[in-house]
């Protein structure tokens, strides 16, 4: 259950990217980063780009977050294995020293 807690940040902001490009396309306001004018110079007086650029920002922070929650979740459950191997380990020695 631990490892699905790893999965919470990529779903929210594919979330919200998916929500900044259903606003941008509804017309009306544009949501956007306003910072991205000043990185990108050629979006600083186009809102609309700048709403597309926002959108995929978000979109890939979202999928870097994604691929990070694969892999602490690839480690989460090697390390979890490992400790099994070594509680199996320990047993069946405890166990051969008692029979002794």
């Amino acid at each position: 259950m631990k490892r699905i807690g790893f999965f919470l940040p990529a779903l929210i902001l594919f979330g919200v990217a998916g929500h900044v490009i259903y606003a941008n396309r509804q017309g009306g306001d544009i949501l956007a980063f306003p910072f991205l004018g000043e990185l990108i110079p050629s979006l600083a007086g186009d809102p609309i780009a700048m709403g597309d650029a926002s959108a995929g920002l978000l979109g890939f922070l979202a999928t870097l977050s994604l691929v990070r929650a694969f892999f602490r979740a690839r480690q989460s459950m090697l390390d979890e294995a490992e400790a099994e191997a070594e509680r199996r380990q320990a047993d069946a020695a405890q166990r051969q020293g008692d029979q002794s």
